[in-house]
């Protein structure tokens, strides 16, 4: 995204267990790693998140292949048109699929 004349990529790791979402997030150029998200929700195709201590929040749509969501990151008075495309995800060295 890009804030000011700035470029920030923001990566959003969700994992769901017993079908609850939990997530967290990277902003590499600011040094931002595996930052815990203070919540998260997916009802049908609307997901939210929101990260409390930095008062920022996103709200948007998941397209029915789930590989992008496409709505608004808001912080402040700022307030960006935002998209997040999935990546495959690698499996660990040496790991067999069955």
């Amino acid at each position: 995204m890009n804030v000011e004349g700035i470029y920030l990529s923001m990566n959003l790791h969700i994992t769901e267990n017993e079908s609850v979402l939990t997530g967290t997030f990277d902003v590499p150029e600011q040094g931002a790693i595996n930052i815990p998200l203070s919540s998260i929700s997916l009802d049908d195709q609307e997901f939210k998140f929101a990260f409390i201590p930095a008062a920022f929040s996103f709200e948007g749509i998941v397209d029915r292949d789930f590989t992008q969501i496409i709505g608004y990151f808001k912080q402040g008075d700022l307030n960006l048109l935002t998209r997040f495309e999935r990546e495959p995800v690698e499996s660990p060295a040496g790991s067999t699929v069955a």
